[in-house]
């Protein structure tokens, strides 16, 4: 692998790292799963975007994060699941997943034998900006078909990697947590960058009132 390509990863993986960090605040501040004066507004990919200020689940979700971009970069993560679960039944309610795939096909100049100049640069990253923002809003208009949640919810992270992958020692095997009768399923908008591409399906519970 050439260092420009290496270097490419290694940005692509920050980038879907940080994606899902911005994606599971947004989920978790607009399904309610915690009070709104536990997010603030933070500039990201040219709009406003809501971060959790409450240390834990900073620490959570970063921890997370972090470990993503090292298996992204190594091509060894394959897929990365929000589950918002019951607290009492500990039955999954909205299974929020976000497939990667690695090398997804993009028109850079790097493949087109050429060395990409600053200014093609620029626009990969404000075009993939403007992929992850159509994303963000898909994820905010989801409270309009999503069914109310009920209850007390609490949220886990699932993380799909290769078998030979280093696990921190706080990290566990867990089951899949789908939901039960397999729910309803809709697909928001996908958004590549040079590296990966990221699919995010969304699989939720029915209400027997719906």
């Amino acid at each position: 692998m050439s260092s420009e390509s290496s270097i490419a990863l290694e940005g692509s993986a920050a980038t879907v790292a940080e994606f899902f960090e911005y994606s599971v605040y947004s989920i978790l501040y607009h399904r309610g799963i915690y009070p709104e004066d536990d997010f603030k507004l933070t500039k990201a990919y040219g709009g406003h975007l809501l971060v959790s200020i409450d240390d834990d689940v900073k620490d959570y979700v970063q921890q997370i994060t972090s470990q993503v971009k090292t298996w992204v970069s190594t091509r060894k993560l394959s897929k990365l699941v929000l589950l918002l679960v019951e607290t009492d039944t500990l039955e999954t309610v909205e299974r929020w997943q976000f497939d990667v795939h690695s090398d997804a096909p993009r028109s850079t100049k790097e493949e087109q034998g050429t060395e990409a100049n600053g200014d093609q640069q620029m626009v990969d990253e404000n075009e993939i900006a403007l992929q992850i923002r159509a994303v963000m809003r898909q994820i905010t208009g989801s409270v309009t078909f999503l069914p109310t949640l009920e209850g007390d919810i609490t949220f886990k992270v699932l993380v799909y990697a290769d078998h030979d992958i280093e696990v921190p020692s706080t990290w566990g095997d867990s089951a899949p947590s789908l939901i039960k009768g397999g729910g309803e399923t809709v697909r928001l908008k996908s958004f590549a960058t040079t590296a990966h591409q990221i699919e995010p399906i969304i699989n939720y519970r029915v209400n027997d009132s719906f």
